[in-house]
């Protein structure tokens, strides 16, 4: 997981190959890892919360694109979900592939 971040890093920061996809699949990638394997309130607000930046940058770059702003308003929402006492159920986020 380490590695793939790495490397999608190394992409979003080379405007030369960077473009909504590449945001889309880290993000959206990155979300769905931490809401399905990161345990505790805490752990998972501070995961969210880092991932905030990328996806609002891509946001950000590419105000128009639908499957971005989907996957920042997932975040945001679910970023406030941690906030819930008890179980909660995080928003999906689905690619154009999913569906």
């Amino acid at each position: 997981m380490e590695k793939a971040n790495e490397i999608m890093h190394k992409i979003i920061r080379n405007t030369q190959y960077s473009d909504p996809y590449s945001y889309h699949i880290f993000g959206k990638g990155n979300y769905n890892y931490i809401i399905h394997w990161i345990k505790g309130k805490e752990n998972i607000r501070a995961a969210l919360k880092g991932l905030q930046n990328p996806v609002n940058q891509g946001c950000d770059y590419y105000p128009g694109n639908r499957s971005l702003n989907i996957l920042k308003a997932a975040l945001d929402k679910a970023i406030l979900l941690t906030a819930v006492n008890g179980a909660v159920k995080y928003p999906a986020v689905y690619s154009d592939f999913d569906k």
